[in-house]
């Protein structure tokens, strides 16, 4: 697929409103809520330490008390690392009636080790992220010029920019996915007319100061064959669960007035979720750098949602992929027991009362519809009864040989999207 130019710019007004009046979390603070400040359980405004510890007893103090609960944390930079074995610096999980803010414009949190994400949000109720920035501090990607090129071999040698790491550093070997973007020579956008990535062998050589020879996958040699000495090369440590603010099966979650600068994903990802409204959130370049890279992943990745979410008035520039996506994953069938009993792919989740659509992925031919009666999970598989008996099931060991199933009540109905801009970025608008 022809990438898209990172040099184009869309404003989207209104997306699409499948169910008016959905019920979305109010921006108002509570009454009554108890004030939590972070800088008195030891984080830094300075930026001086390692403010980590000291926000998440913030957050623990405000979790155990019995009411709405505010932290505050104080205008200025806090440094966080993440706690051991974390994957975020702050984990928030069953939290309830809880609002984490800063002030407008003026809080920034750095997060120092580019293979963790900020906030993770999970299985939380009436809670708000706002008024915050994110940066990551060094970013999880780097960047450079070629300076040399060896089509057959597959080869190019990367000179790094002032003020960026070196390949070799250790997130990039432990990255979930190894590939890279070959830059315009004085834009920030792709290169016109390449292809819109290439994946990258993990191991590198250094050739002499600050530079370095990256091979090409064996599969994507012949892409080097569109680069040239004088090209820029974005080289990222993509993770796939660690991002800005990642929420997952929470209800009532708000998301305002929060920028992110980089990411080793998602800006944000909104999964399993019901009613979730992201009003303001900004996907930007950092002011007064020559990044060529906001985040690793998309802006917005919405997937398998109950309901919603809202987004509004967000600003998506810079990031590797799309701005937004909303979808569910088809569960494959892969036991059919009897005409109610059968076991399929744990790739979405299954609750007693959806709707599932059967469809043949071979054909695009929709079989018609089950309703569930009862779901177990079972590691990464579901065991399902069906209300009533289905004939035909097909089952098999993927979609090339098996029906699928879709959740329609995990497919986001009711998403809002309206008033938000993207421009600058590879990849989709909105998927």
């Amino acid at each position: 697929m022809k990438a898209p130019s990172m040099a184009w710019a869309v404003r989207i007004v209104v997306v699409a409103t499948l169910a008016a009046g959905a019920g979305y979390a109010s921006a108002a603070g509570k009454a009554g809520e108890k004030m939590f400040r972070v800088d008195d359980y030891g984080a830094d405004p300075t930026g001086k330490k390692d403010s980590g510890p000291g926000i998440r007893k913030a957050v623990a103090a405000a979790m155990a008390h019995d009411g709405a609960a505010r932290v505050v944390l104080s205008a200025g930079t806090y440094r966080l690392t993440a706690a051991e074995g974390a994957n975020a610096c702050l984990p928030i999980v069953n939290a309830e009636d809880l609002t984490v803010a800063g002030v407008k414009g003026k809080t920034e949190l750095i997060v120092t080790d580019p293979t963790k994400g900020m906030f993770n949000l999970r299985g939380c109720r009436n809670v708000a992220v706002k008024s915050l920035a994110i940066d990551y501090d060094p970013p999880p990607f780097t960047q450079g010029v070629l300076v040399g090129v060896d089509e057959k071999a597959g080869t190019f040698d990367l000179k790094i920019d002032e003020g960026f790491e070196p390949p070799d550093r250790p997130w990039f070997s432990q990255a979930d996915r190894n590939w890279g973007m070959i830059f315009d020579r004085t834009q920030r956008r792709l290169k016109t007319g390449w292809v819109d990535s290439l994946f990258y062998d993990p191991s590198c050589k250094r050739l002499g100061p600050r530079t370095y020879r990256i091979q090409a996958v064996a599969r994507q040699k012949h892409r080097v064959s569109a680069m040239a000495v004088g090209d820029r090369w974005v080289h990222m440590a993509r993770r796939v669960g660690e991002g800005g603010l990642l929420v997952w099966g929470c209800k009532n979650t708000l998301i305002e007035d929060v920028t992110v600068m980089a990411a080793p994903s998602c800006a944000s990802a909104i999964v399993a979720c019901e009613k979730t409204v992201v009003r303001r959130l900004s996907v930007r370049y950092r002011r007064g750098t020559k990044r060529l890279l906001t985040t690793n992943a998309d802006g917005i990745h919405c997937a398998q949602n109950r309901s919603g979410p809202l987004i509004e008035l967000c600003y998506f520039e810079g990031m590797a992929d799309d701005s937004l996506n909303i979808y569910c994953r088809p569960s494959v069938v892969l036991r059919v027991d009897s005409p109610t009993r059968l076991m399929v792919t744990g790739n979405t989740t299954i609750m007693p009362g959806d709707t599932l659509q059967v469809v043949d992925p071979r054909t695009g031919i929709c079989k018609g519809q089950v309703k569930v009666a009862r779901a177990e999970r079972a590691r990464r598989r579901y065991w399902i009864d069906l209300a009533k008996p289905f004939e035909g099931l097909r089952a098999g060991k993927d979609h090339t040989d098996a029906d699928t199933l879709f959740n329609l009540d995990s497919s986001g109905e009711g998403y809002i999207i309206r008033n938000n801009t993207m421009r600058l970025h590879r990849r989709h608008g909105m998927l």
